[in-house]
């Protein structure tokens, strides 16, 4: 009898080996000044925008329109969590929240580009080097819709006349030399690869205990992410589990995506299905990994509107958004009764720099929240 799930090994290579190219970069930059050894990073991406309203910054003094119908609940320590999550107030002195991540938009698209995608890589080349410089849009996250329908006009695109058919083209050299070129590309490319894709394929390819060990999910560990009596997403409680493993065998950063948070409408029904589920799987990733001491980070490409629409959602919100980080403990940042942000904001280039910097790169004091890291 099998004792074990195995889930199939690409499927999960793109969700939990890929760091966002922007992440890359920043470590990039700051590798030759990294102290000591390195905490692994998980990076939960509640892709669509977690309602910070009802989790990480409820407001239980203010209007029935801006406050919602749920309650709020107060940690030991005196801070306030949306009524769902018991188990992560729990847990407070684990974490920090900020209650003022700021965003430049309101759209999916260019929302999560701040976050997760369009870097220039300059460093790889550029004028006068073998190499180009190049751009990654999306590296990290996922193809967003129809390209040539995006709002960004970083993006935007429009083409003329039918449909494309290519034309049978004479081959311009043969095989032997299309095969030495491709080799000749590579090690031009060689350089141009992003170190953390290095130490997974060292991961992937070395160790076979460790790659055993990462990729095998015994049923009872895959049971404690999954409450009693829910109904989690499938595949949910395995991606969880998995991530735990990755960072456990020594993978430096893991992305792990946690999307559907896009409620415009029925917000209430659909969150008192799913903010159990998530309360309970973060609470226990964070117990899992404390003795590794990981640092995991969640968050969304913005928050949703403090006033509930006609539809009983809540629509995009870029002023302000919440995030957890399991570095220092409290609240930093803060939004009015309005919910609108008052101080502390941190912009998404300074929360992932804040990031790294809780993992043990080095970053110029001004571009994170030393705060949060001197713990």
């Amino acid at each position: 009898m099998r004792t074990t799930n195995r889930l199939p090994r690409r499927e999960f290579l793109s969700v939990a080996l890929g760091a966002p190219a922007v992440f890359s970069a920043a470590i990039s930059d700051a590798q030759e000044h990294t102290r000591g050894s390195l905490r692994p990073i998980i990076f939960v991406w509640l892709d669509g925008g977690l309602t910070q309203l009802e989790t990480f910054d409820p407001k239980p003094d203010a209007p029935v329109e801006i406050r919602g119908e749920g309650k709020a609940i107060r940690s030991k320590e005196g801070t306030l969590f949306g009524e769902q999550l018991p188990k992560l107030a729990a847990l407070e002195k684990e974490f920090t929240i900020l209650r003022a991540v700021q965003n430049t938009s309101g759209e999916h698209e260019t929302g999560t580009t701040e976050f997760m995608g369009k870097t220039a890589f300059a460093r790889y080349g550029g004028s006068g080097g073998l190499q180009y410089g190049f751009i990654h849009p999306s590296q990290g996250s996922r193809v967003y819709d129809k390209a040539h329908q995006t709002a960004s006009a970083d993006f935007r695109f429009q083409w003329k006349g039918g449909a494309f058919n290519c034309p049978n083209l004479e081959t311009a050299v043969d095989a032997r030399r299309h095969t030495e070129r491709r080799a000749l590309l590579k090690v031009f490319q060689r350089g141009a690869v992003d170190p953390l894709q290095h130490i997974a394929m060292d991961l992937l390819s070395g160790d076979a205990e460790k790659l055993h060990k990462a990729f095998t999910l015994n049923p009872r560990d895959v049971e404690a992410y999954a409450p009693e009596g829910a109904n989690p997403e499938p595949g949910m409680p395995e991606a969880f589990l998995l991530a735990q493993q990755l960072a456990e065998q020594g993978l430096p950063f893991t992305t792990l995506h946690y999307g559907g948070w896009d409620y415009h409408n029925a917000m209430r029904s659909a969150l008192a299905k799913r903010l159990p589920v998530f309360d309970h799987a973060l609470a226990t990733l964070i117990r899992q990994t404390r003795e590794r001491r990981t640092v995991i980070a969640a968050c969304s490409e913005f928050g949703r509107t403090p006033k509930i629409n006609d539809f009983g959602g809540r629509d995009h919100w870029p002023n302000a958004g919440s995030a957890l980080i399991t570095v220092g403990s409290g609240v930093f940042g803060s939004t009015d009764r309005s919910g609108d942000a008052a101080s502390g904001i941190v912009t998404p280039e300074k929360l992932r720099k804040t990031i790294l910097a809780a993992a043990g790169h080095t970053f110029p004091l001004r571009e994170y929240v030393w705060e949060i890291v001197k713990s």
